[in-house]
C-alpha cells in the first residue's frame, strides 16, 4: 500500500479539476483553497478544516499590504462578522506591526 502522505498529494490535482479552472495551485481561485481545507476535514478530522482555513487567512494577511488590510477590515461583510464579538477595524491588532 502507498504512503498516506503520497496519496494526499495525489488527490490535489483531482480537487483542482473540480475547481472549474483546473489551474495549477499557484493560479487557483480562492474556492479551491476552501475546498482543499474542507477535504482535509473530511479525510482526517473535521477540526482540520477550520485549522487550515485559519492558517490560510493568517498567511493571506501576512502578504497583504497595509492598504489591502484596511480595505478588508472596512468591508461591510467583515464588519458584520466581527461586530457581535466587539472587534471592529480600529481594534483589530496586527501581530506583524510593532507596538506603539
Amino acid at each position: 500500500m502507498s504512503d498516506p502522505k503520497t496519496l494526499k498529494i495525489l488527490t490535489v490535482p483531482q480537487m483542482t479539476a473540480r475547481d472549474s479552472t483546473g489551474e495549477p495551485p499557484e493560479r487557483m481561485g480562492i474556492e479551491a483553497y476552501i475546498e482543499a481545507a474542507e477535504q482535509h476535514g473530511l479525510d482526517d478530522d473535521p477540526d482540520h478544516e477550520v485549522g487550515d482555513l485559519q492558517d490560510l487567512l493568517r498567511k493571506a494577511w501576512e502578504y497583504m499590504p497595509e492598504e489591502a488590510r484596511q480595505r478588508f477590515v472596512a468591508d461591510e461583510r467583515v464588519r458584520e462578522i466581527l461586530a457581535p464579538f466587539g472587534r471592529l477595524d480600529d481594534e483589530v491588532e496586527d501581530e506583524d506591526s510593532p507596538a506603539p
